[in-house]
């Protein structure tokens, strides 16, 4: 069903399977083809009133974290919309533990949602918990990417090298990824190409600075010298 791209089905498929054997990657492909199918804004509601009914089902908990990571990410129109999503994810999400805390992308989600918000620290304390569960996960790769993207721009863009690198055969295989990866990118190039133009402009100005102080530094020492030199004469 996955491969002949029938998402919503095999979501279905997947998700009755997860419940009562949710090893051996079949949460990843729950993950997988949910975000396939792109959630609106209605699924997330339903999936997350489904779960606010359900507080002690912690795999409905987890679908609707996911399913509002992938609307935020995916379909939100708006800076606000967006926010409001990643603050369901980490809702959500919170509440999947600790049943699914062996599950990678549980902390992927996490992480990346309190990035987006501006929790810097705690999104890097949950993106270094998804790694070492999922080291040929090409996905993980780049979110640590986007979270260390302005702490650790080398470490970054390693991460985005090996998300290259392992992308083909073991990504979600969805075009949107690598344009969001070409639109972050870009993103972080035009900031630190305006911040190199900021940093020539305030270093040409010290540099102005820097000339003058020493050309009055050498004439004051010059009319000195000539002062003492009249007065011992």
């Amino acid at each position: 069903l996955f491969r002949e791209a029938r998402y919503q089905e095999a979501f279905q498929l997947f998700l009755d399977l997860a419940r009562t054997t949710p090893d051996h990657g079949v949460m990843g492909m729950v993950v997988a083809s949910l975000a396939s199918t792109a959630p609106e804004r209605a699924t997330v509601d339903k999936l997350a009133a489904e779960a606010d009914a359900k507080p002690d089902d912690p795999l409905t908990q987890f679908v609707a974290g996911v399913a509002a990571h992938y609307c935020g990410h995916l379909r939100a129109p708006t800076r606000e919309a967006k926010a409001e999503l990643y603050r369901m994810t980490i809702k959500y999400l919170s509440r999947a533990r600790p049943r699914f805390d062996g599950e990678p992308r549980l902390y992927v989600y996490l992480g990346v949602s309190n990035f987006r918000l501006g929790n810097q620290a705690e999104a890097e304390k949950l993106i270094e918990q998804a790694t070492p569960l999922a080291t040929n996960d090409p996905d993980v790769y780049y979110c640590r990417a986007e979270i260390f993207q302005r702490v650790n721009t080398a470490r970054s863009i390693e991460d985005i090298k090996r998300y290259l690198d392992l992308y083909g055969d073991q990504g979600e295989g969805r075009s949107q990824q690598l344009d969001y990866v070409i639109a972050r990118t870009d993103a972080a190039i035009a900031e630190l190409e305006q911040k190199r133009a900021e940093i020539e402009k305030t270093l040409a100005e010290l540099r102005v600075i820097n000339a003058t102080c020493r050309g009055h530094l050498e004439a004051r020492r010059a009319t000195a010298g000539k002062r003492l030199e009249d007065g011992v004469n």
